[in-house]
């Protein structure tokens, strides 16, 4: 009760990190399409502005391949920001194939 700061997965990860609780990496070359909230604002701006027969129905997607990192950036990046070390092991998710 009370713990707002670990609302949905990102934040999960992110308290997780913060904490020392995560000790390696699972598949850090794995690419994901990471947002930035002021791009999420202007996007939802965006679509505000338009009438509501124009936009209903529609789907807005946010974000592109060009913004992709990998699990490993993503974890370098937390560290440069937080000053925690990013984990040093990795596990290779093709070994279990």
């Amino acid at each position: 009760p009370g713990d707002t700061f670990a609302t949905g997965r990102p934040a999960a990860v992110y308290r997780d990190f913060m904490q020392g609780k995560i000790p390696m990496l699972v598949a850090p070359e794995t690419n994901y399409i990471y947002v930035h909230i002021k791009d999420v604002q202007q996007a939802i701006s965006a679509a505000a502005t338009l009438d509501a027969p124009q936009i209903a129905g529609q789907r807005f997607l946010i974000g592109n391949s060009a913004g992709m990192i990998t699990t490993k950036q993503y974890f370098e990046i937390m560290s440069r920001h937080t000053g925690r070390p990013c984990p040093a092991w990795t596990l290779n998710v093709t070994i279990g194939y």
